[in-house]
Formats: structure tokens, sequence, C-alpha cells
């Protein structure tokens, strides 16, 4: 038996009640699908912590929540299961992307995003920036 765990868009949660459920609600293990979608208000350091100790996550929603592609690269490296992502890209997020580009990735991260088989991004005050999203699933 797997798990589903979706918070989208449930005004009510609380960063105590998202740690409490993932830390004494629910089997960690069994955990393959988190959507947390336009759950902006938490902050992204419980969002991360959360996220990374679901070992065996398969598919994650972010959308309208706080995570930078940085913090999407930390939870992609720290849970290799996930294939299914959707995410928000705002526009002060390219200046960070652009450098991660320059700089090379390391191999870790472009084998993480390599495993992306479904991507869904939403544009956030962003034009689509199509050929630089090509250069990183490249």
């Amino acid at each position: 038996m797997f798990r589903h765990v979706s918070f989208e868009k449930d005004y009510t949660l609380s960063s105590v009640t998202f740690q409490e459920y993932l830390q004494l609600c629910t089997d960690p293990e069994l955990v393959r699908y988190v959507n947390i979608s336009h759950c902006y208000w938490l902050p992204h350091e419980i969002l991360i912590q959360g996220i990374c100790g679901l070992p065996n996550l398969e598919e994650i929603h972010l959308q309208g929540t706080r995570l930078t592609f940085d913090h999407i690269s930390q939870i992609l490296l720290k849970c290799p299961n996930i294939t299914r992502l959707s995410m928000s890209i705002q526009k002060t997020h390219w200046g960070a992307i652009k450098q991660v580009m320059a700089a090379g990735m390391s191999t870790t991260l472009k084998e993480a995003l390599g495993r992306i088989s479904h991507l869904k991004i939403s544009w956030i005050a962003s034009p689509p920036y199509w050929h630089l999203l090509f250069l990183l699933l490249k």
C-alpha cells in the first residue's frame, strides 16, 4: 500500500501540521505522491525538510510555493525516485538558473533532472524561456 499526500490549496495548513503529519501520521517509506501546490505561506526550510524525509517519493507538485530552482535541486538530489514534477518558475529565479548553467551543473544534478519523465511548469511573471529549460534538461 502506498500513500498519496495532498495539501494543495489547504489554506488551514500550518508548518507544524505539515511536519507532524509527515513525521507522525504516515510512514515516510510509503509516501509516493505529494502535492503542496499553492501552499505559498509555508517556509522553504520546512518544505525541504519534510519532503527530503520521504525516500521513496516518485511524484511531487510544488507549483505556487516559495521553492526556488536551487531548493528543488536539493529535493531532487535527496529523493532519487522522483520522475514526475510540477513547479513554478518566477522571473527572479532565472538569474540563479543561468548561474548554475554557466558554472556547469554537477553530474548528479544532471542525472536527477534526466530522471524526470513528466514535467509541468508554471511561468510566474516571466515569459517562457524554453531554450533555457531544454538546456537544463539536455
